[in-house]
């Protein structure tokens, strides 16, 4: 088993999942990219993940907007159903629900356990919560609100982990809870490496 030192094991470095449009690709639906101050901040410090959910089921660049639509018969403004939310794109008609399910999980089946994720506020793929569900395809009324497809399947499969988007990170406390967790479950898999008991006290 390698030797560390005390400092490296201090240095351990997040892997953080990241929505790829947040400052490392032009890949929203315009066409644009995100530049975000505190995700510049972070790159020295942590291992990124980059993923584009929308990108990755061949919706392109740019491309029409998605939204999420709630099952028929649900009532407005209570609690919806994420199973059975579906994704669609209103402009074209198609029904990308099975394609976005089927694309997150095979992202996360092939990428190491990461220590937290850093998501793009409200995006009906990737946003974890505060996300617009809307009565249908063709209908301004919401119907609720609850996370993007890729995001609640993170949250299936990670219960534990951090999960954030950019817009609460803007908050200090957030901010602050969000990097104690991360970097803190850095260290512990560093530490379940190590096996040294020290280290885990």
């Amino acid at each position: 088993m390698p030797k560390e030192t005390e400092s490296e094991w201090l240095d351990a470095r997040p892997r953080i999942v990241v929505s790829r449009c947040l400052g490392f690709d032009a890949c929203r639906w315009n066409g644009e990219m995100i530049r975000d101050g505190f995700i510049e901040s972070l790159k020295p410090h942590v291992d990124f993940v980059t993923f584009c959910p929308e990108c990755e089921i061949g919706l392109g660049v740019p491309r029409r907007p998605i939204r999420l639509v709630a099952p028929v018969g649900s009532p407005r403004n209570k609690p919806v159903e994420m199973p059975s939310v579906q994704l669609v794109q209103p402009a074209s008609g198609l029904n990308v629900t099975g394609q976005m399910h089927d694309a997150s999980i095979a992202m996360l089946d092939r990428t190491d356990p990461p220590d937290g994720f850093l998501l793009k506020h409200r995006s009906p793929s990737c946003g974890p919560l505060d996300v617009r569900i809307y009565k249908s395809a063709d209908d301004s009324n919401v119907a609720g609100k609850g996370s993007g497809l890729f995001a609640w399947n993170v949250s299936k499969r990670y219960p534990s982990l951090p999960i954030e988007d950019e817009g609460r990170l803007r908050n200090f406390l957030i901010r602050e809870h969000w990097m104690t967790a991360v970097f803190a479950i850095a260290r512990l898999r560093r530490v379940a490496r190590i096996g040294r008991m020290r280290h885990l006290v």
